[in-house]
């Protein structure tokens, strides 16, 4: 390549080439794989923070499963973005992110309710740790999957549409 058609590429370019080596190195550091003390920590801090908003919703009085489940998602989210603003140094925003993880959250709190009540785990610490182990495997799931944005809408509203639905069924039967 001569160099006249090198400057010009790279004038052309305008530094896009230096974004795009950045992006690979961020894509290469995140196909490590699932670190077991990252996995550990944050699956401390969900429970920590499910038995938080679980006290909260108790003193509130809060007993409609609807609003039980979908405001536990909601704490665990805010607990969990305030908690990656010191660890990441990012700031705090409300979001489309922040609307999909605490429906994402409400959704595998749900879940792992109905499959922890259908096993008959009553114990309060191995439901918390249980739960955060399911909220912990449920977000790499998703992060493995990277949805787009009208992909995280979509799934937002499909998942909060089942929450409600079969809410909503239990409460007539």
């Amino acid at each position: 390549m001569t160099q006249f058609t090198e400057q010009t590429r790279k004038r052309q370019d305008g530094g896009n080439m230096k974004r795009h080596r950045n992006h690979k190195r961020r894509h290469k550091r995140n196909k490590k794989g699932v670190s077991l003390k990252w996995s550990a920590l944050w699956i401390g801090i969900h429970a920590i923070s499910l038995f938080l908003v679980w006290m909260a919703l108790e003193a509130l009085n809060v007993t409609h499963a609807l609003w039980y489940v979908l405001l536990t998602g909601l704490g665990v989210t805010l607990i969990a973005k305030v908690v990656r603003m010191y660890t990441r140094k990012k700031r705090f925003k409300l979001d489309e992110y922040f609307f999909f993880w605490s429906v994402a959250n409400a959704f595998t709190i749900w879940i792992a309710g109905l499959i922890w009540a259908a096993l008959g785990i009553t114990n309060l610490l191995a439901l918390m740790l249980l739960t955060g182990l399911a909220l912990v495997a449920a977000s790499y799931a998703i992060m493995q999957t990277r949805p787009r944005r009208n992909q995280r809408v979509f799934a937002a509203i499909a998942m909060l549409l089942i929450i409600i639905f079969f809410t909503w069924l239990r409460w007539l039967l």
